[in-house]
């Protein structure tokens, strides 16, 4: 499912989900730790599927046409 550098990620949100959760359980209540669980790793989740999807890098995409001059000149 995920692959290279977003697995990474991946785990980074389902640790961080876990431990923000865990914090929230012993303070408030564990009905409560149970939704900040959901609400962050599952948004964060999808966030990563779609960095995924879109590639590795972010690219522009120019639909123009682009003329260079040339770096060099002929002895």
């Amino acid at each position: 499912m995920f692959k290279g550098r977003f697995i990474y990620y991946a785990a980074g949100v389902l640790i961080a989900g876990i431990i923000i959760a865990g914090l929230i359980t012993a303070i408030i209540s564990s009905i409560a730790g149970l939704i900040v669980l959901f609400m962050l790793t599952v948004p964060g989740l999808l966030y990563v599927i779609n960095k995924q999807k879109e590639g590795l890098n972010n690219k522009k995409r120019e639909k123009a046409i682009f003329i260079h001059k040339p770096g060099f000149t002929r002895y």
